[in-house]
């Protein structure tokens, strides 16, 4: 009967052996998991943190490039108009400072296109992110822009011709009086 008692005993001294070590296993198992989804969670946040990053840069620079291509089509309207006031005839002050306060507006669209363009190759630069529509957009940007100040340049150089041929005319027309 001692020998079964000794039998049962070590029995149950192994089952709680074997119960404590599974147990402990269990146990460490768990923290393992738990750290794993810990470290999943934190990953998740993260990558939700740079898409919003990035929506919110492609949201600054779908609105920028809108704001540059209506002031492309302000800039052209504004040349169209030019370029219509100076076939017109006759060289009225009005008309002339009409030419002159467009140029000035057309210089300052320009301008503000330029510091657009400025502005969003530095977002696209700091956001790490590789846009290559965005970038082949601003390169198209730029162009349009080079082009337009170049026809500016040259409505420009139109103008002063004109003038100094008015002047020249006019002197004329007092020197005939």
């Amino acid at each position: 009967m001692e020998t079964t008692k000794k039998t049962q005993l070590t029995t149950i001294i192994i089952a709680a052996f074997i119960l404590v070590v599974a147990i402990v296993g269990g146990v460490y198992v768990y923290n393992q998991k738990e750290a794993e989804i810990n470290a999943l969670m934190v990953e998740k946040v993260n990558t939700n943190q740079m898409m919003q990053q990035k929506d919110s840069i492609m949201f600054d620079m779908d609105n920028s490039f809108y704001e540059i291509e209506n002031n492309l089509k302000v800039i052209k309207e504004k040349r169209n108009q030019i370029s219509m006031v100076q076939s017109a005839e006759g060289g009225k002050k009005n008309r002339k400072q009409a030419i002159l306060e467009d140029i000035k507006l057309l210089d300052n669209l320009v301008d503000e296109n330029n510091k657009k363009i400025a502005d969003l190759e530095q977002k696209l630069k700091k956001s790490g992110v590789n846009m290559k529509s965005y970038e082949k957009r601003l390169q198209a940007l730029t162009e349009t822009i080079e082009a337009q100040n170049t026809e500016i340049a040259e409505l420009k150089k139109e103008i002063e011709g004109k003038n100094s041929s008015l002047a020249e005319f006019y002197t004329k027309l007092k020197n005939m009086d």
